[in-house]
């Protein structure tokens, strides 16, 4: 499904925790790694490369050295894999998110695979900020490592065998599913995850109120939305029926909190979510949950913009 996948680099050690992933991901699908690091340059007239003066020199300095490290660390990869790896060095006026998700379109990249921390030599490029935007503004399904201790180990990649997809009903939510299965393959664990909102008792006076529920209402959302999942995990099985897929319903008014604990307390190895997606009174997948998430757990996290959802890819 990956043919090209882009890396941002910064300089920093923890950045490269993003590289694991993304050679074992190339390797397994023949896809080209395009290191990218980028710059933001002041505005010509301010002394930065409007002339050839110390502004000129100090860009060409910070563009060698900029280069020189993506070079040696494509050079690491090489010896370890049979990966193609391109460094790529650029600049531009733009900040660096807009910068990167216009890279990534110009070149019809598959995948961005990066870490959600670093702080290096090239603008703190990779700082969680920067990811934010990334994800808010690319249309290119975004993969987010948290670094870990030490140095990230080129040859062993992190292994997705547990993969927890949160839906909300809506077809827009399922779109990310494609993108789970690319990662996971017929030897990972699906599940499907809805979080619905906790709607109190109601007390005698306001049970005529639409913002309450009795237990039989509430016992007849919980059942259509297990039909939902159920429809879901049916047609994955009509696609393959090696995969294997399992459901859970959650009620609680902190989908976010409550999808990073079930992950942190089942061993998931991977959760891939739609950043956008909206099934009436669930509403799990807004963008602020996708967000939350992220934030909140320590797994890898792949988020998927969905075409036509929200604003265009650079807005």
């Amino acid at each position: 499904m990956y043919r090209s996948i882009m890396v941002p680099l910064d300089g920093s050690e923890l950045a490269e925790w993003a590289l694991p992933a993304a050679v074992q991901i190339a390797r397994r699908d023949s896809a080209e790694i395009e290191l990218l690091s980028v710059t933001q340059l002041a505005p010509a007239g301010i002394g930065v490369i409007s002339d050839r003066g110390d502004g000129f020199e100090t860009w060409r300095t910070t563009a060698g050295a900029s280069l020189d490290y993506l070079t040696a660390t494509a050079a690491r990869i090489s010896e370890s894999s049979s990966v193609a790896v391109k460094p790529i060095a650029q600049f531009g006026l733009d900040d660096p998110a807009a910068q990167l998700v216009e890279h990534t379109h110009e070149k019809d990249t598959d995948l961005i695979i990066m870490a959600t921390h670093g702080y290096g030599r090239f603008k703190r490029f990779c700082a969680g900020s920067v990811s934010d935007a990334v994800v808010r503004k690319s249309r290119i399904a975004t993969l987010l490592i948290r670094p870990g201790e030490g140095k990230p180990d080129l040859e062993h990649g992190p292994e997705f065998r547990q993969i927890l997809i949160p839906l909300d009903t809506s077809p827009e939510a399922e779109t990310v599913i494609d993108h789970a299965i690319a990662l996971g393959g017929v030897d990972a664990d699906y599940t499907l995850i809805t979080v619905l909102a906790l709607l109190p008792a109601p007390a005698e006076e306001l049970a005529m109120l639409p913002t309450f529920e009795d237990e039989q209402t509430r016992r007849a959302r919980e059942d259509a939305t297990q039909a939902s999942l159920d429809a879901v995990a049916e047609r994955l099985w009509v696609r393959n029926q090696r995969y294997r897929v399992s459901s859970v319903i959650r009620t609680s008014n902190s989908a976010a909190r409550t999808i990073a604990d079930y992950a942190a307390t089942h061993a998931v190895d991977l959760i891939t979510m739609t950043t956008h997606g909206r099934g009436g009174a669930l509403r799990v997948m807004l963008g602020s949950v996708a967000d939350a998430v992220a934030r909140e757990t320590t797994v890898p996290v792949l988020l998927f913009r969905p075409a036509g959802m929200n604003n265009g890819p650079t807005g």
